[in-house]
């Protein structure tokens, strides 16, 4: 691999699910994500909490194109900050 090529990702599965609910659903993060994770855990083996672009970048040493527009109404522009200084 010569380059990455991060295309408006996220900077964790918590925050954009968090970011989701609110903006689709008008839902709190707790209780909601607290039972997603609790599910998640059970059927899948898998800890949410875990799932962090911003750990698996800072841990890269592959050269990474950032890419991601302010209109972005699906993961919040914000998020690029938070990953791009992890890079």
């Amino acid at each position: 691999v010569k380059v990455i090529i991060e295309d408006c990702g996220y900077s964790t599965v918590i925050d954009e699910f968090t970011y989701q609910l609110k903006d689709l659903f008008h839902l709190p993060k707790f209780p909601v994500m607290n039972a997603a994770n609790t599910v998640t855990k059970l059927r899948a083996g898998y800890d949410l909490e875990e799932a962090s672009a911003v750990k698996q970048v800072a841990k890269s040493k592959t050269p990474i194109l950032f890419i991601h527009g302010d209109a972005d109404t699906f993961v919040p522009f914000e998020m690029l900050d938070e990953v791009y200084n992890a890079a």
